[in-house]
């Protein structure tokens, strides 16, 4: 099996994909309660009013999330993480925040990378 067939088999696996929204949502990490659904990565294009992206637990160690603003905005929308210490705000352009989720008992959901404060 090539790389690109190992990729592409993965991606299809885990029905890995990327999902834009403009009012409230909640992540879906893989499970039956979401169809084995993964988003990997939910962007936010310019919304009309905040709203807030709820990301529960997550179903293994080492799955990501990215979440980022892709046009110009100034509104604050939350990322509110159900396992976790933090709460992040988006709200320019290119904002993001870049989790990973390490276990329920271990902190849940931290933060790689982000620009969001």
């Amino acid at each position: 099996m090539s790389a690109g067939n190992w990729f592409e088999t993965r991606r299809a696996a885990h029905n890995l994909r990327e999902r834009e929204v403009t009012t409230a949502y909640t992540v879906r990490t893989g499970g039956s309660t979401y169809n084995f659904v993964v988003d990997r990565v939910i962007t936010i294009p310019t919304a009309t009013s905040a709203f807030t992206v709820t990301v529960p637990d997550g179903e293994f160690r080492g799955q990501r999330l990215l979440v980022v603003v892709t046009k110009t905005g100034t509104l604050a929308n939350t990322v509110h993480v159900t396992t976790g210490t933090d709460n992040y705000h988006l709200r320019y352009a290119r904002d993001y925040v870049s989790l990973e989720w390490i276990g329920s008992g271990d902190k849940g959901w931290i933060y790689l990378n982000k620009s969001a404060t």
